[in-house]
């Protein structure tokens, strides 16, 4: 078993099997970067910008709801001890 093992390790691929269309090309041109950078980096900024809208969205739903809930004098608390009392 040990002589298997060891023919196996030393042994050479044999030139029958060629793998040269499975390499990747090393020469990528500056023109390649570049671009790929600039791809991410403007998907970037369309992420950020997207989240920076959301959140004012968010935001001002908020502020809407808080003053739609101080003008009609209802608290959340109050409102659930409602229900209850409603219900006995």
């Amino acid at each position: 078993m040990p002589k298997l093992l060891n023919w196996l390790r030393h042994r050479r691929p044999s030139s029958n099997h060629s793998f040269e269309g499975f390499n990747m090309r090393q020469n990528t041109s500056p023109l390649e970067h570049l671009t790929a950078f600039a791809i991410v980096f403007a998907a970037g900024i369309l992420t950020a910008a997207s989240f920076v809208a959301y959140m004012e969205q968010v935001r001002r739903n908020a502020v809407r709801d808080h003053l739609k809930r101080m003008k009609s004098g209802l608290d959340l608390s109050d409102f659930t001890h409602d229900n209850r009392s409603a219900a006995e």
